[in-house]
Order: C-alpha cells, then structure tokens, then sequence
C-alpha cells in the first residue's frame, strides 16, 4: 500500500524522520492539490445550500468530491481502511465506486455547462451513453469479474474525456458565453492527465509533471471550476440587482406618467374651462372694453394650451431623439425684446418686478436655433413667475467670452421666490419632478427644466442653478454662438 504520498494522509505508514522530510520537500506538491481540492469542494457545498437553483453545481460538487476521493486513492490513504483478506479485490471495487461516479458528474457537468442538448446533440446522446454505460458497470459490479469492469470504467471515461476536449476546444474557438473557463480548466485537466499516463506508460521521461500530473489536471479543472461557478453567481447577482433597478426604475416612471397625466388633464381643463365661460360671458355683453378683456382672457388661456401642448411635444420629440437644432442667423436682441414683452403681456398686473438687463457688447446678430432659445428662456421665467409670490424676476443677457469667429453668451434668470431643497435640486432637471408639498399647487408637471436641460446640451451649451429654500434661485445657462461674419467668410 505504501507510496510516496502516504506521509502526507496517513503518517503512521511512514516513519517519522521520513514524513517530516517528505512534508518539508517536494512532497508538499499533492497536499496542496488535496487542500485545493477540499476549499472548491466546500465552496460548492455552501453555494448550493445557499443559492435555490444551482443548476450545475450539483454534477460539480459530485465531480469535484470524486476527485478528491481519486486523489486519496492514489496516495494510498483509502486503501490503508481495506480489510487485510482480498485487498486487492477491495482496492478494485473501490476504485469502480470512485471513477464510476466522477465520470459520471463529469459528463453531467459537461452537459450542464456546454448546453450539449442545444448546441451539440451528437456530443449530449454520446454523454448519455456514456452515463449509462457508467451506471451499467456500477450495477455489474456483483457479478462481472472486475478485470473487465475496470477496462470497461477506463475506456468510458477516456472516451468522454477525449469527446469533451473536442467541444472544450470548439467552445473557445466560438467564444461560447459563460464557458470559457470551465473550458480551460477541462482542456487543462485531460492534457496533464493525458502526460500522467504517458509519463506511467514510458513513453515520457519521469518528471514532476509525469508524476503529478493527474492531481495537478484535477487541481486545475477544480479551480477553474470555482472561477466559472464564482463567476456565474456574480452574472446572476449583478443581473438581479439589475433587474431590480429596472422594476424600480419602471415603477417610478409609470408613477410618474400617471401624475404627469392628472397634471395634463387638470391644466389643460382649467384654460379650456376659461375659454368656455369667457365665451359665454363675451356672448352675453355688448360693452367693447368687456368685449376686449373676453378676448383677452381667451387669447391668454389659448396661449397656455399651446405652450403645454408643445412642452409634451418637445420632450416626446427629445427622448425619441427627433429633435432638430437649426442654425439661422437672428437677431439675439430682438429676441430678448421678444421674450420680455411676452412674459409682460402674460403677466398684466402681477406684483412681482420684472426687469431685463442687456449688455451692449452683445453682437447685433448670432447664429443658433432661435426659436429652442426662445423656448428655454420661456421655460425658465416662466418657472421664475410661477414660484415667485412677491419680490423681484430678472433676466440678465451678458457678453460672457469674445471668441474667434463665435461668442459664449451667457442668460441668468434670477427670482426671489421659494426656492428649492438641497433634496430636490439634486433632481431638478429630471423629467416629471415637482416639490409639491412644500411649493404647494402650481401648474405645470415638472417638464419644463428637464427639456430646458435637454436643449442647452443639444445647442452646445450648459445650464447651472443654484437655490435655496426660501431665497429665491438663480439659473445660468452658457450657449455658444457662432458670428454671421464667420459664415460667410467659412462658405
């Protein structure tokens, strides 16, 4: 029974002087294997009691514990609790109910981790014979000598060992996901086997790799096992994380869109309900100055349905990535005018103090998308109107860098309104965000900054804005223009 390796498993087959030697020499080589083989072996252990559906853990911890248990028996240290009368035939029956069942979680960790039945059918029905042609032998056991069953067990195995090193190979070759490392640690295990016997055979010279190789092949494909097993229930736990933020991410949003939907209905009912009972009341006077403010009030109601009809436009337009920037020359003072004395006639008889400060160094005419300028300043005085109750609005347009052919304008709409929470400034420029319980009921449902952000990015520019609760906020946006001069002279 005695071999080289028995110091290491089973000390009193060896004097001590020799098993002190060997532990501190070379001989150190198959213990680790062993250690190696004990850690992925309780890894895989844990990871099926802790994880539901292993899949195919189960056929590895089978093939892993199998060969540990080969291991042990070419040491020498199981045949040592063989009863003394007929050891040989023991040590024969033993070996049979070792690599009978090691072959067989090898095939079934094969099948399991290739998807033989899908990608390769010819390779899953030679697997399948191969089980049962394990299981044939294991039953036989009884009444077949063990001469043929060994031959039987080695030839199987062998030739599921080659057949697997075939779709191991084919496997890396198409860089098949989620088996590239259980493919290497297969074609590293039956090559340094394949040495082992060759090396038992005379057909290599003896060396280290000869006489170890086969626990190191097992070492190896355990190893490698552990990696893609490791790496499996990362995949899994990065998709279920994923998954997660997906469903939250899915329901926040249908949330979302229902309050976005009761925000559109009530704020397109209450300028629709002005429109009919100023309708009814211009219907009902003959008096030209009521007549006039009728018109007025429906004119203004009119104007708030577009601008929420084409806020719902714009940003449906900039998530599906239609949005068009074009590039016009315009006048960029004129444009300011433009802006001022809307928000003015929107605003008749408000409290809050309106003023526009333009910088004389401004070119007289830009080239840009005027219309989304226009559209982003609307957007953020028309905010600044909506949280203001009392105090000041101001829009200051400044000559912020004089480039080469082009400018850096800068818009800074500033208010003294309520302001936003540290909370919600983190946000502000998502879509469908609102402060409602502390702002209290405003229209509007929380497009606005996000398609503002949106277009400033589109245009080339940057937006910024600082507030706090109760002191008002300020939003400074930076936009690029390129000089009409510029153009020409480019064509």
């Amino acid at each position: 029974i005695y071999t080289p390796f028995a110091a290491l498993f089973a000390p009193v087959l060896s004097d001590s002087e020799s098993f002190a030697r060997r532990l501190a020499g070379v001989w150190q080589f198959p213990g680790a294997v062993v250690g190696m083989l004990y850690s992925v072996m309780l890894f895989l252990l844990i990871y099926i009691v802790r994880v539901p559906k292993p899949g195919a853990a189960y056929p590895m911890l089978a093939q892993v514990f199998f060969s540990l248990l080969s291991v042990l028996y070419l040491t020498g240290t199981l045949q040592a609790w063989l009863p003394g009368e007929s050891a040989i035939e023991w040590r024969d029956i033993l070996y049979l109910l070792i690599h009978g069942p090691q072959g067989l979680g090898y095939s079934f960790a094969v099948r399991s981790f290739f998807n033989t039945a899908a990608n390769y059918p010819r390779l899953h029905r030679l697997l399948s014979l191969s089980i049962v042609a394990t299981i044939l032998h294991l039953l036989l056991i009884p009444v077949v000598p063990l001469d043929y069953l060994l031959v039987g067990i080695l030839t199987v195995n062998t030739l599921m060992m080659i057949a697997s090193v075939g779709v191991a190979a084919l496997s890396l070759y198409r860089r098949q996901q989620g088996t590239a490392l259980f493919a290497s640690g297969l074609l590293l295990f039956v090559l340094t086997a394949f040495v082992s016997i060759a090396g038992m055979s005379g057909l290599f010279p003896d060396s280290w790799l000869t006489r170890y190789g086969y626990e190191l092949g097992l070492t190896l494909q355990a190893d490698f096992l552990f990696l893609a097993i490791a790496t499996r229930i990362f995949t899994m736990e990065r998709e279920n994380l994923q998954m997660q933020a997906d469903m939250l991410k899915l329901t926040a949003d249908m949330q979302a869109r229902s309050e976005f939907v009761e925000r559109v209905t009530h704020d397109v009912k209450s300028p629709l309900s002005a429109v009919l009972g100023a309708e009814q009341l211009l219907r009902s006077t003959e008096d030209a100055a009521s007549r006039q403010r009728y018109l007025d009030m429906i004119r203004a109601s009119c104007s708030m349905v577009l601008n929420i009809i084409d806020d719902i436009l714009s940003h449906s337009r900039l998530r599906q990535g239609q949005m068009v920037i074009k590039q016009e020359v315009f006048d960029l003072r004129r444009l300011v005018d433009d802006v001022e004395a809307s928000l003015r006639a929107s605003h008749l008889g408000s409290p809050l103090s309106f003023s526009v400060i333009v910088d004389p160094a401004l070119p007289a005419q830009v080239v840009g998308d005027r219309l989304r300028v226009s559209q982003v300043l609307h957007n953020l005085l028309g905010n600044a109107f909506k949280f203001t109750d009392a105090g000041r609005i101001e829009l200051k347009v400044y000559l912020a860098e004089q480039l080469p052919g082009a400018v850096q304008v800068g818009f800074v709409v500033q208010d003294t309104g309520i302001g936003m929470t540290p909370e919600f400034l983190a946000q502000a420029f998502d879509s469908y965000t609102r402060e409602e319980n502390r702002a209290g009921f405003r229209s509007g449902f929380g497009l606005g900054l996000a398609i503002c952000h949106s277009l400033v990015q589109m245009m080339g520019g940057k937006i910024e804005v600082s507030s706090k609760p109760g002191q008002g906020s300020q939003f400074t946006v930076m936009l690029p223009f390129v000089l009409p001069d510029n153009i020409r002279n480019d064509s």
